[in-house]
């Protein structure tokens, strides 16, 4: 759920002339820093501290577009496998609450992965690593129309 992730990849998007990529990913590190909120409110709600800590810094540019959103689906699929072991554990200790509140983050995951699965797949079919231009051109122009 961090949004630093999409950011910088945004960010080199745009670096690279791809700003409907860009709008893309700027968009998604806003709903992701929403994502992160949302825990935060549940946790202070619950009468619980809620500590901020320091995060890393996120990693290197990818080599393109490929390379862009396989990381990003890691990225999907680790936290999809955090909130399973969070919503495991409220179901162990009966935290009902928890569990419910978690129910959304499940169904929440399970479209993001979706979300980038497809976007991988329409990369494969305008053609891969290597996108020809007036395929990268469409695919750049339909990324900048795409719900985050």
């Amino acid at each position: 759920m961090l949004p630093q992730l999409y950011l910088s990849y945004g960010a080199w998007a745009e670096n690279i002339g791809l700003s409907g990529v860009a709008h893309f990913l700027f968009a998604h590190s806003l709903e992701e820093r929403t994502h992160m909120t949302k825990v935060m409110d549940y946790i202070l709600s619950c009468g619980s501290a809620a500590t901020i800590t320091a995060i890393g810094a996120p990693p290197e540019n990818p080599d393109g577009l490929n390379a862009c959103f396989q990381s990003i689906f890691e990225h999907e699929a680790n936290n999809t496998k955090s909130i399973a072991k969070v919503v495991k554990m409220a179901l162990e200790e009966e935290d009902w609450a928890t569990f419910n509140f978690m129910q959304w983050f499940v169904k929440e995951q399970v479209e993001e992965e979706t979300l980038v699965m497809n976007i991988q797949n329409s990369l494969k079919i305008t053609g891969g690593a290597k996108v020809p231009g007036e395929e990268l051109y469409t695919f750049d122009k339909d990324m900048g129309k795409l719900k985050a």
